[in-house]
């Protein structure tokens, strides 16, 4: 067998790769940062492996060659890969069929569906973090809340305030994703105003959560499904909310693995566009027929693009009504949105109707 390394392979071989995990049932990923390829004596792809960051994916053998230890080369050269490249902690994505290959390979299981089995390298590594976590209820409701916060203006914190006052604790989870006019950190940083909200008294408890950004300062790729399994394993008494905006409901079963998000959590929609009630309760109906995983909150839906907030920051205003005052200190700390037009940021909706909720006649921090 002849072995292959591309990073990531690209033209002929990358479309041989597609082609050879189709005829598996399985897809490419436009993410992949290095792929292993075997080859037999008359060059017939025979077996592959992948990895992105820390995650192993694409892995597949012909039906042919199943049995011979393939699945183990591959997988091998592509972990002595992640471990040169300093990642120690790995996870894999394969076929539940698979999960004895990987128990040999020293893979432990941490969620299960019909179709997808998720494994990391480390045994209970997800749940030793959740247990470090700051979070002084284990049971109970626990809520969790995923935000680009790009900024972070009162319209996010009082969803957060509302999302906080049904839970128990609420979990506040800035996107990793770098896709954004300024790094994670700093959004992460402009969350911190909770803290002094915190100090006010009367605040329900909640903990703003560098997990996802950590994850990807570790190369991993993060999914919400992931984030909520990570809680369900760290929390196994509680039941989990997330709370998510209009627009996200309307493109939920565009998300990956939404199945198991709504077995996993029950999402809690606030309106973002006026008017939009009736079109958001449809959707509910398709995406639950049960009515019971799906529920709504009761908020005063004010139009303000997020997109029209950075136009008016790169114009030189301080938006002092829509931004908490740590947030407009980051803002002007690092010199941030000032080369911008307001439209850069690929989570606004192409309508520019994006809202936020806020409660009637709140006074501003």
């Amino acid at each position: 067998m002849d072995m292959m390394q591309g990073r990531p392979f690209s033209g002929k071989t990358l479309e041989r790769i597609e082609k050879f995990l189709a005829s598996l049932g399985l897809d490419y990923d436009d993410g992949v940062e290095m792929t292993v390829c075997a080859c037999d004596e008359e060059g017939e792809m025979v077996a592959t492996a992948s990895r992105q960051g820390a995650v192993l994916k694409c892995i597949g053998v012909s039906a042919a060659h199943q049995g011979e230890g393939l699945a183990a080369s591959v997988v091998s050269e592509v972990v002595t890969d992640a471990i040169r490249a300093g990642l120690t902690h790995l996870f894999v994505f394969t076929k539940p069929s698979n999960r004895q290959i990987f128990d040999d390979l020293g893979f432990f299981p941490m969620a299960e569906t019909a179709d997808v089995l998720l494994m990391e390298n480390r045994r209970d590594g997800v749940k030793r973090f959740v247990a470090s976590l700051a979070c002084p209820v284990r049971d109970g409701v626990i809520g969790a809340v995923v935000a680009n916060c790009n900024p972070f203006t009162k319209g996010h914190r009082y969803l957060m305030e509302t999302a906080a006052s049904q839970c128990d604790f609420l979990h506040v989870f800035v996107l990793s994703a770098e896709k954004s006019l300024f790094p994670a950190a700093l959004r992460l940083e402009m969350c911190g105003c909770f803290s002094a909200l915190a100090e006010e008294g009367g605040f329900p408890a909640l903990t703003v959560s560098g997990w996802e950004v950590q994850q990807a300062a570790q190369g991993r790729r993060n999914y919400t499904v992931l984030t909520l399994e990570m809680l369900a394993a760290g929390f196994p008494g509680a039941e989990l909310y997330l709370a998510i905006g209009s627009d996200m409901l309307l493109s939920f079963d565009g998300w990956y693995r939404w199945q198991d998000i709504l077995r996993l959590a029950r999402l809690v929609v606030t309106s973002r566009n006026v008017g939009d009630d009736p079109l958001l309760h449809e959707k509910a109906k398709q995406l639950d027929a049960t009515g019971a995983r799906i529920l709504f909150a009761p908020v005063e839906a004010l139009p303000m693009a997020s997109s029209a907030l950075r136009a008016r920051l790169a114009a030189g205003e301080r938006c002092e009504n829509e931004l908490p005052p740590l947030v407009r200190r980051v803002i002007q700390r690092e010199g941030l949105y000032r080369e911008t037009k307001g439209d850069e940021d690929q989570n606004d909706s192409e309508t520019g109707k994006r809202a936020c909720a806020q409660p009637p006649e709140r006074s501003a921090l």
